[in-house]
């Protein structure tokens, strides 16, 4: 069912939420296991189509698995090397390192490897001409397979992509999340938040706008984009996904102003206003009122935050000083409570206790106290 429906994004990210709901594992694209189809590997995870990669289509899979049965590729400049450059050009081979299909042949065997073999690019395509020459002339050397090693240029190292850079290069070509699930950190969260799932939203299509249902949703910002129409309006529109759906929405001039500040790409937010249906894009559409990003949606609606310890880490005056430092750095309005042996009712909150109920703080005290830090609603 996946294979037949790899080119419409949103259908596959319904099948992927699913398979997240059941426990089933889908994996990125991968160079030597990945075909033109979603298969199940040995392990029972499925491995998202090679082929269903935006930019690559099914030619230059088929090189690919036609190679593979000389062996797997072991590494970026392997596989320029052995796929000519008829079905390895620089879209094809960006599009796949950008979606993950490199991340197990890459120098550290990881997805921060992408942002390196992104910079490598140019080498490793000089290597991928020079073999396409050399078998078009007739000229393979024998030893080749024996002395690859030795002829493997560097690569160019350079910073590793952050999880935005690696989410923002997944949406663009898979249209939708593999890595890391950006919503995931928030599900328990947005229960308490008082919105609606996307697949839930009943549109009106067409019709008086005050006729419309209003709704809230949460989700991630996936796409964020400027125009201005031949009138020289300026636009703003996006797409928002949460884990049952996505919706589209349209920005004018003053709105942009009201909230462009609130809306940045790969974070969540709450959107506020009346549904309608978007023909061209075939989606739901959000005409929209309001929009909070999720600091100002715990400012409004959580009553705490609460860091657990144990008696022994609150004699540590080392940790206890990091906390303070967390709470004095980036103070609030949101209420920091320590709770002891996990007992709710011992609880310590002196009142210059109250933080930015923001992922930056949370995010600083997990790095305190791992999986200990919860967003208090009730």
């Amino acid at each position: 069912m996946m294979t037949s429906e790899k080119t419409n994004a949103e259908k596959i990210e319904v099948f992927v939420n699913e398979c997240r709901r059941l426990k089933i594992k889908v994996d990125p694209p991968d160079i030597n296991e990945g075909q033109t189809s979603f298969i199940v590997n040995d392990e029972g995870h499925i491995v998202f189509s090679l082929s269903a990669v935006k930019g690559v289509g099914d030619y230059p899979v088929e090189a690919i698995m036609k190679e593979r049965k000389n062996g797997p590729f072991v590494s970026l400049f392997d596989l320029c090397r052995r796929i000519d450059n008829r079905n390895m050009s620089r879209r094809v081979l960006e599009a796949l390192i950008k979606a993950g299909a490199l991340d197990k042949i890459g120098p550290n065997k990881s997805p921060k490897d992408r942002s390196t073999m992104l910079s490598t690019v140019d080498l490793a395509l000089n290597l991928c001409n020079s073999s396409s020459k050399e078998k078009q002339g007739g000229f393979i050397d024998m030893f080749a397979d024996v002395a690859q090693e030795f002829k493997d240029p560097d690569y160019q190292f350079t910073k590793p992509f952050s999880d935005k850079e690696l989410l923002q290069g997944e949406v663009e070509y898979l249209g939708l999340y593999l890595t890391i699930d950006p919503l995931s950190r928030y599900l328990d969260e947005i229960d308490h938040l008082q919105v609606s799932k996307i697949a839930t939203l009943v549109p009106s299509y067409g019709g008086y706008a005050s006729e419309r249902p209003t709704g809230t949703v949460a989700g991630i910002l996936i796409e964020l984009r400027r125009s201005v129409t031949s009138k020289g309006d300026h636009l703003m529109s996006g797409v928002i996904m949460d884990n049952t759906g996505r919706m589209v929405f349209t920005l004018w001039r003053d709105q942009i102003a009201r909230f462009e500040d609130k809306l940045e790409l790969n974070t969540l937010v709450m959107v506020t206003g009346k549904i309608g249906f978007d023909e061209r894009e075939n989606m739901k559409k959000i005409f929209i009122d309001k929009v909070e990003n999720i600091t100002t949606a715990r400012q409004r609606a959580a009553k705490a935050i609460r860091v657990y310890l144990d008696a022994k880490q609150l004699k540590d005056d080392g940790l206890a000083a990091r906390i303070r430092e967390v709470a004095e750095t980036q103070g609030g309005n949101t209420r920091l409570e320590l709770a002891i042996d996990n007992d709710v009712s011992f609880l310590i909150a002196p009142t210059q206790y109250y933080v930015e109920p923001s992922d930056s703080v949370l995010d600083s005290l997990e790095y305190y106290v791992k999986n200990r830090v919860e967003v208090v609603y009730d």
